[in-house]
């Protein structure tokens, strides 16, 4: 039975090889910058996270576009709905019958659309009409009283375009879209020869508990928050 022996010369070179390795591993840690976005829902959290992907990652593939497409579609028929809704919570009055004839055509239509679905002429139209209504405005401008999204103006101005069945979404119109956040998502992107890992959690008090095993080996927390909600309520509330 032989017996195996190491030359002090192996010794030494396993020694060398492990301390390359550790260096190395060193080196990762330290050009290695791990981000994680907190705060409460709507804050802005995925919204800065998109904006590092325009700014310093790749550009939307196709079918990012039509999920952003669905995204818009949805956040554009929804805040159309919650005004039409809140209409009749704060007992605003319509000032043109025919809006409020044709309102009820907006609640009639889905909430969802699939890749290669677009809103009905009608519809969009509907959604015109409405947005020109004196008792929307002012519904609008109550809007603290009640849960709309920020970028309701944005794209009730912009139904038209949206609403055309040739519509890809633009950069603008992807950075306004709101989607709940309810995994955690991992992002990459490279800044010079930093490395930055950067972590999007949803902000709702039911996702909250998936925060902590995130805080281990965290660089930096960016916590989020929005201007705009100081004189409102969390979506939970």
């Amino acid at each position: 039975m032989g017996i195996c022996t190491s030359s002090p010369e192996d010794l030494q070179n396993k020694l060398i090889e492990l301390r390359i390795a550790e260096d190395q591993k060193l080196f990762e840690q330290l050009n290695t910058i791990k981000l994680l976005l907190l705060g409460t829902g709507e804050s802005g959290k995925s919204t800065i996270l998109k904006q590092f992907r325009l700014l310093h990652g790749s550009a939307w593939n196709s079918s990012e576009l039509s999920s952003f497409k669905t995204a818009v579609l949805s956040n554009l028929l929804g805040s159309a709905k919650t005004l039409i809704e809140a209409m009749d919570k704060l007992e605003i009055p319509w000032d043109s019958q025919r809006a409020e004839s044709v309102s009820n055509l907006i609640m009639s239509a889905p909430n969802t659309y699939g890749d290669g679905e677009f809103v009905s002429p009608e519809v969009a139209d509907a959604i015109q009409i409405i947005w020109k209504d004196e008792g929307i405005q002012l519904c609008f401008s109550r809007s603290n009283e009640y849960q709309l999204m920020d970028s309701c103006r944005y794209y009730m101005d912009e139904a038209p375009r949206l609403c055309h069945p040739s519509y890809i979404p633009q950069n603008q119109d992807i950075l306004r879209t709101r989607v709940m956040t309810t995994t955690i998502t991992e992002n990459n992107f490279k800044i010079g020869s930093k490395h930055f890992r950067l972590f999007d959690v949803g902000g709702q008090r039911s996702e909250r508990k998936k925060w902590a095993p995130y805080f281990d080996d965290c660089s930096a927390i960016i916590f989020v928050a929005a201007i705009s909600a100081f004189d409102q309520t969390c979506f939970e509330d």
